[in-house]
């Protein structure tokens, strides 16, 4: 048995969609920089060594606060906003605290940001494949800027994901390497996973993000096992669904090991799998 085929439901219903809803059409990156003095043209010229010459566009400085870039990449267009202040209504302080993907000394200049960049993407998310093919673009343009001076980490707005710098660029180099395979993809860029004990004192790891891709979050319910052996089956999950794979439904069940059967069961937003995790 091959590893994704332990994480393939048991139970086959009729023919489905795909993806039980839309995906989000619209797709958004921060990048932090811990400098003030961070220009257009550096930006710019970031763009143009990843993508070659055309990629980047005019610069746009009509507003007194504020420049925007327009970047043409891989077909798609992407409005960078480029701001010279602290990114408003987020508690950095408060996030890097459960980040899993912050190092020590990289707290610090992430808090303590003083430029930020929104990378946004219009309308090209809008099926499985789009969003795949636009979370890749993203991916690739957001790695490019982590090697920028003073570049600080990531937020990923769809998952309320923050990544430091060194996370981001290992993973952006993976997916700089891989972004033609169409198996490839890395969750842990675009789903955030987390967990914490119900009033009951029961344990719940869940994901958030796989929304954004039209899936509904999964959760493990009362997991026995070391809490890092279900993050890394929650991944999984995620690529298997995000790259096509599976859906996982209502009802359906699924082995993760001989003897031992899981069931998915519809919970609002989210489906949460109970026993043989």
């Amino acid at each position: 048995m091959g590893l994704f085929d332990r994480f393939r439901p048991k139970k086959k219903s009729l023919p489905q969609p795909s993806v039980p809803s839309q995906p989000g059409a619209n797709t958004s990156l921060l990048c932090f920089f811990d400098r003030d003095d961070l220009t257009p043209e550096e930006l710019a010229e970031a763009v143009t060594r990843r993508y070659g010459a055309g990629a980047a566009g005019e610069i746009d400085r009509s507003h007194p606060q504020l420049c925007h870039l327009t970047l043409t990449l891989e077909g798609r267009e992407v409005l960078c906003s480029l701001v010279p202040a602290p990114y408003p209504g987020l508690d950095l302080a408060r996030v890097v605290e459960y980040s899993l993907f912050v190092g020590d000394t990289e707290q610090q200049p992430l808090i303590g940001h003083r430029t930020f960049c929104l990378l946004t993407e219009i309308g090209g998310g809008s099926t499985l494949a789009g969003k795949r093919a636009v979370c890749l673009t993203l991916t690739r343009l957001c790695g490019a800027l982590m090697d920028l001076p003073g570049a600080a980490g990531t937020w990923v707005m769809g998952a309320d994901l923050l990544l430091g710098p060194n996370a981001y660029r290992n993973y952006a180099a993976l997916t700089e390497e891989n972004w033609q395979d169409p198996e490839f993809f890395a969750p842990v860029l675009w789903v955030r996973i987390g967990g914490y004990q119900d009033e009951d004192g029961a344990g719940r790891i869940y994901t958030h993000g796989l929304g954004d891709f039209g899936f509904p979050e999964l959760e493990f319910y009362k997991p026995t096992e070391e809490w890092a052996h279900s993050y890394e089956k929650l991944y999984l999950m995620s690529l298997l669904q995000i790259t096509g794979k599976e859906v996982y439904r209502d009802k359906d069940s699924i082995a993760f090991a001989p003897g031992k059967l899981s069931v998915f069961k519809q919970d609002g937003e989210k489906l949460v799998v109970i026993g043989g995790i």
